[in-house]
């Protein structure tokens, strides 16, 4: 078992790193940041299989190469469908962390479960925070999908609709140039009532 102070130190650097990649990944474009997301969770399952590879665990790179296949699914689900693919996809490798590679595992560097929980953690809150800022297929956002589009232009609907009672508007349309203050508008001559 790791001393109590090794594990608040490994909570403390995956968060760490989590924040790091947080701010990062909130200078690239949207699109980009999803996709961003979506291959560090199959990186995320492909560490074990390595590490598995690595520390001759032959009995677990079965187990670690369906975590790879289902994690990887889960990723693609979410950076083609909806950013809470991938919530769900980060928040789940905290169980893959602590329920398969524990205490009791023999193949993975001691630090390396606990630094991943705290990291998985606060990625699937940062994911389920901005998926409404991320595109989902035909331009929409997770926050948008279901609903029905608005106008382009509602003030230009607007202007372009008929007087009911026959009469002028009381405002000039919004394409008329004097109302932006446009240069070559002419102004347009007060009237005493």
């Amino acid at each position: 078992m790791r001393p109590p102070e090794f594990i608040l130190i490994d909570l403390a650097l995956g968060a760490a790193l989590a924040l790091v990649t947080m701010r990062a990944s909130r200078k690239m474009p949207p699109a980009k940041e999803r996709r961003f997301y979506a291959v560090l969770l199959g990186g995320a399952a492909a560490i074990y299989l390595v590490f598995a590879l690595r520390g001759g665990a032959g009995a677990w790179i079965g187990v670690e190469a369906a975590g790879v296949a289902a994690f990887g699914l889960v990723a693609y689900l979410g950076a083609t469908r909806s950013a809470v693919w991938l919530a769900a996809g980060w928040l789940a490798h905290v169980g893959w962390d602590v329920a398969l590679h524990g205490a009791a595992s023999t193949f993975v560097p001691a630090f390396y479960p606990m630094f991943c929980v705290s990291y998985d953690v606060l990625v699937a809150a940062h994911l389920i925070r901005r998926r409404k800022a991320w595109p989902v297929r035909a331009g929409r956002s997770d926050a948008d999908a279901p609903r029905a589009a608005a106008p382009a232009n509602p003030v230009a609907t607007a202007s372009a609709a008929p007087a009911s009672s026959g009469e002028a508007p009381d405002e000039p349309p919004a394409h008329d140039p004097r109302q932006r203050g446009e240069e070559g508008a002419e102004p347009e001559a007060e009237v005493e009532h």
